[in-house]
């Protein structure tokens, strides 16, 4: 268990069952449910003994399944080779760090969660949506490797804290490409734990690009809070829904004001290319009054 930077061995009267299941609540509060090798009382739960050893920055892993969701992206789910269980908030990434022609390159990921009609993840897997580019030395060989393959995660790294998102009454997620990834578990926790209505505006090049498509309509039948809105900039001349580039004309058909003197009861995240990212929040700080206090910007994620 990490607690600090402290690895805490709590060591229990006797053998338990792996994986173990988490439950964490919207204040952070951690339930960890492991079952008993053996049913019979115990006398007591065990004993908690601090290491003076520092936490491993990097586990072990390895590729069970790797599958195609769009031309140049695959769905690649990793296990634990040992018994660990890392928990990974809502908005956090991790980095994945791989041994390649003998040097470690290291890229970040958001891990991502299931939506409506996408196969739950068995317990204590990590599944990452990773876009295959030429030039892009870890995501070619990630999206190239057969199952079996060993690499390494990190511990969880991010600021993004989901307490803001509390007492708003609309989350806009304003997503391009692969700047989805970090949309995908906020989605599932935002249906799950708010009241607020949801709403994905989703940026790609043209229809082939367009990550699990069918799950977000199936999801948007399915529940009345949450709505998906695809724009796109090469589209064939099949498609009839919108076109075009984030710009601030965009936002203000989605988004309004924010000033002191106006209650803003909307959230907005912003993920994608960095120029879509910057841009993006020029115009919700300076044309439409946004403040830290109700937007949030992933980056190099």
């Amino acid at each position: 268990i990490k607690i600090t930077n402290r690895v805490q061995h709590l060591r229990l009267e006797s053998a338990v069952s792996w994986p173990c299941s988490v439950l964490v609540d919207g204040n952070g509060k951690v339930q960890i449910k492991l079952t008993k090798r053996k049913p019979g009382l115990w006398s007591r739960y065990g004993t908690l003994e601090t290491s003076p050893e520092n936490v491993a920055e990097y586990w072990e892993v390895t590729i069970v399944n790797s599958s195609v969701i769009t031309h140049d992206t695959r769905q690649i789910d990793f296990m634990y080779t040992q018994n660990v269980y890392n928990y990974i908030p809502v908005g956090h990434h991790v980095f994945v760090k791989a041994n390649i022609n003998g040097e470690d390159v290291v890229r970040p990921y958001t891990p991502v969660s299931s939506l409506a009609g996408i196969s739950i993840p068995p317990a204590g897997c990590v599944r990452l949506l990773v876009k295959g580019y030429p030039s892009g030395t870890l995501s070619s060989w990630l999206t190239s490797q057969p199952i079996g393959t060993r690499l390494h995660l990190s511990l969880p790294l991010g600021s993004f804290n989901v307490q803001p998102l509390a007492t708003i009454t609309h989350l806009m997620l304003l997503a391009a490409g692969t700047g989805f990834t970090p949309m995908i578990p906020l989605i599932t926790w935002a249906l799950r734990s708010t009241r607020s209505k949801v709403q994905l505006i989703f940026f790609n090049k043209s229809e082939k690009d367009i990550i699990w498509q069918e799950q977000l309509n199936k999801l948007m039948a399915d529940n009345a809070r949450f709505s998906v809105e695809h724009i796109l900039s090469e589209p064939s001349s099949q498609w009839s829904g919108k076109t075009g580039h984030i710009n601030l004309s965009l936002l203000q058909s989605y988004l309004p004001v924010s000033s002191v003197d106006i209650p803003n009861t909307y959230y907005v995240c912003v993920c994608g290319p960095t120029s879509f990212t910057q841009l993006t929040e020029r115009c919700l700080k300076e044309d439409l009054g946004y403040t830290t206090n109700n937007y949030y910007c992933f980056l190099g994620q």
